[in-house]
């Protein structure tokens, strides 16, 4: 989607400099002013997008016709993950939204996500290389409705809940991958979540104590 056609832009971009002969810091600067322009046109469609669901700008607050706020609490229970909201929160309040969030022991934590009582949560699914019928748990309707179950989101999708049904169901590899990209393609389109940060590597410490001695 978005994140395709920006790479695609900006591979475009670098090449067609390259190509001209501009040099590494011309592309750099003409990347770092795509990444200004796409973060403005982001922007001011998610600004538009909130003006024609009816939540309007009035002395700086994103308001319903009521002059209600629009309010956000973000439920959390680690401090190590203040410094990761923090950045969407701003930028949510930029919006004109009354974000915050919410630091709780953890039994209360579980209590408030087993009841789904809370507006945005973070959570970590890891999912299996050949997915099956976790996937129920995961975003099947029957699961939105139990109290303790791992729909977080709520996601209650007829179309959603056949996807995973036919993920189940594939009696091959190239079924179970059509299938799990179609489930992935929905799921993404719901907006159900919103991503916090990727990394390819993990940090591993350890102490190396054994050696040769030295001859």
């Amino acid at each position: 989607g978005g994140l395709a056609l920006y790479l695609a832009a900006a591979a475009v971009l670098c090449l067609g400099l390259t190509v001209l002969g501009f040099g590494p810091n011309w592309v750099t600067l003409a990347v770092l002013a795509l990444n200004v322009f796409v973060g403005f046109a982001a922007t001011n469609l998610q600004r538009w997008a909130l003006d024609q669901a009816g939540w309007t700008i009035r002395n700086g607050k994103r308001v319903n016709y009521n002059g209600e706020q629009m309010k956000l609490e973000i439920l959390n229970f680690e401090p190590a993950f203040e410094r990761i909201n923090a950045p969407f929160i701003k930028n949510l309040q930029l919006l004109g939204i009354d974000a915050s969030m919410r630091m709780v022991d953890p039994a209360q934590y579980q209590r408030r996500t087993k009841s789904f009582d809370f507006d945005i949560t973070t959570q970590r699914y890891v999912m299996r290389n050949t997915p099956g019928v976790e996937l129920r748990s995961y975003f099947g309707s029957d699961a939105a409705k139990m109290d303790g179950s791992l729909n977080l989101a709520g996601i209650s999708d007829p179309a959603v809940d056949v996807l995973v049904e036919r993920v189940i169901a594939a009696k091959n590899r190239e079924e179970l991958t059509t299938a799990a990209r179609a489930l992935d393609r929905v799921l993404r389109a719901g907006h159900y979540w919103v991503p916090h940060w990727y990394k390819a590597s993990n940090n591993i410490a350890y102490w190396d104590k054994f050696s040769r001695p030295e001859t």
